[in-house]
């Protein structure tokens, strides 16, 4: 499987390297997916620490870490961007895609 075209930026991977080392995470990935498409195109996005490459994941590395997504994701997460935003009122991080088409149904 060819991996999908995923950007993390500086500041999302300084976050997520400072968290592996805070809860002395070693030897895991990252997996990113897609929590739930809507039937108007739009996307919602998920991430989180895993410790096993699942059969079909594509692997990417990016910034020293290592990125799971799987068959079924790639198509989702072509062309996302993993940042980490602050606010003055939030911090966190974000997968934007700007290929995930709009909202037209008022669900979200």
């Amino acid at each position: 499987m060819t991996p999908p075209a995923l950007t993390v930026t500086e500041s999302a991977a300084e976050q997520l390297k400072a968290i592996m080392d805070t809860q002395d995470l070693k030897d895991v990935g990252v997996r990113v997916f897609v929590r739930h498409q809507c039937g108007c195109g739009s996307m919602q996005y998920g991430m989180g620490f895993d410790d096993a490459v699942s059969e079909g994941d594509a692997v990417i590395d990016h910034s020293g870490l290592k990125f799971y997504v799987s068959e079924g994701d790639a198509a989702g997460l072509e062309g996302a961007t993993i940042d980490f935003v602050e606010t003055d009122v939030s911090r966190g991080f974000a997968i934007i895609n700007p290929n995930g088409g709009g909202c037209g149904c008022g669900g979200h």
